[in-house]
């Protein structure tokens, strides 16, 4: 599917919460300004601690960037993939409602190994494995993943 299709029938048809108040970064290749190169959304999110705390945390739910742009560099000298996951964590981390010390949070399929060594590339590690079973399809299991300390 292709990444435009798939931000049109996931995010924008399929989920309503995800689309009031909750951006969606698009980016877009300065050559070909019709071409989507990748794409981040984010969120706060409240989930209950193991201490039992509500904890207020921003979440990426989700993040790719299109197959021809994997590895690539963009003009800055760095990856696309990095320029858009920066891009999409300064408007987070810029929002009025987020904290320096919020977690950043996200999930990464535990089939997903190129996209798992980019989260950790970006400072992310392992906080859970999980499992989410749609109403429709098989059981999807995943690496709940935490950014770690973060220096303002």
């Amino acid at each position: 599917m292709d990444v435009s299709d798939w931000i049109r029938d996931w995010i924008w048809r399929k989920s309503a919460t995800w689309r009031s108040n909750n951006p969606t970064i698009l980016a877009f290749d300065k050559e070909h300004p019709d071409r989507l190169l990748g794409y981040g959304t984010w969120k706060h999110v409240e989930a209950r601690s193991n201490a039992g705390v509500e904890e207020k945390h921003i979440e990426i739910a989700w993040f790719g960037i299109h197959r021809d742009y994997q590895g690539m560099e963009a003009d800055t000298g760095e990856r696309c993939a990095d320029r858009v996951y920066a891009t999409v964590l300064a408007h987070a981390l810029e929002n009025d409602d987020s904290t320096d010390d919020m977690p950043v949070t996200l999930t990464c399929h535990l089939d997903n190994d190129r996209g798992y060594k980019f989260w950790q590339s970006q400072g992310f590690s392992d906080a859970a494995e999980a499992e989410e079973r749609p109403p429709d399809g098989q059981p999807q299991k995943y690496r709940r993943m935490v950014l770690g300390p973060r220096h303002s």
